[in-house]
């Protein structure tokens, strides 16, 4: 019965909207509130109501497609962004701020500068660096590097070399703490005893993935060579090719190491 009475109310308000009859006609008829008519017909229809008649279409939204006001900032707001970023850095500071770039814009507020900026993920502060190789040859040579890591030769061992220096060795005493509950909590205390530091080699077989790794006091060209000769001990038989940079203790003159690799 409640669901037939409300169905009959919204009905009467549907009607009597639509032929022109005041609010007050109905709100009597059916005993509702002074302010529940014009807030469900703002809500439902998007209608404002003036006086006692339903006449005007809401201000804003609306079902037409109308959504409102035209964004502030457009595309072409970014792109006067990105374009501040490409211009010298004023006098007197170091790099550019989001107050920086609404300043120099003038139209801009920083908040939106600043989120700009996080959608893109250009972070100010961060300091990128890259290298950038003048040989004529590089591709050729990058593209060979990168085939051994996707394709590697059949048989071959292909290992990426390289080494950590200057690890600092240190001994956290390990112990436990009893709290007042009667409980102890087992853990590490903040105090260490410094065992200098060490050099960690290492060679990563791209085919499988095991590490082949070594530590040394220095790093030299002898350590180098001890640690490459080991690997090589180990796979007598087998060719090797060796990925690693150019350091200097990389590049031997004269080892057995270096007749056994590609």
């Amino acid at each position: 019965m409640r669901s037939l009475k409300a169905w009959r109310v919204r009905r009467s308000r549907n009607t009597g909207c639509a032929g022109g009859r005041g609010l007050c006609f109905w709100r009597r008829r059916h005993g509702q509130p002074r302010d529940w008519p014009a807030s469900w017909l703002h809500h439902r229809h998007g209608l404002e109501v003036a006086g006692a008649l339903c006449a005007r279409p809401a201000r804003g939204l609306s079902e037409t497609g109308n959504r409102g006001a035209a964004p502030k900032y457009t595309a072409a707001t970014e792109q006067r962004i990105l374009a501040v970023l490409d211009r010298p850095v004023p006098a007197g500071h170091g790099r550019w701020t989001g107050p920086l770039i609404a300043a120099e814009l003038g139209d801009v507020d920083v908040q939106s500068v600043w989120r700009f900026l996080r959608a893109q993920k250009i972070a100010l502060a961060a300091r990128k660096s890259w290298c950038e190789s003048h040989d004529p040859a590089f591709a050729a040579k990058a593209a060979e590097i990168v085939g051994l890591y996707l394709d590697p030769p059949d048989g071959a061992l292909v290992l990426a070399v390289d080494e950590k220096p200057s690890i600092q060795a240190l001994e956290q005493a390990q112990g436990y703490l009893k709290l007042p509950n009667g409980r102890a909590l087992t853990g590490q205390s903040h105090n260490y005893k410094r065992h200098g530091t060490t050099t960690l080699f290492a060679a990563l077989d791209i085919a499988t993935g095991e590490v082949r790794a070594k530590h040394n006091s220095r790093r030299r060209r002898i350590e180098f060579l001890d640690f490459m000769n080991r690997i090589v001990a180990e796979h007598p038989e087998r060719h090797i090719h060796v990925i690693l940079d150019n350091l200097n203790t990389h590049k031997p003159k004269n080892d057995r190491w270096l007749n056994q690799i590609g």
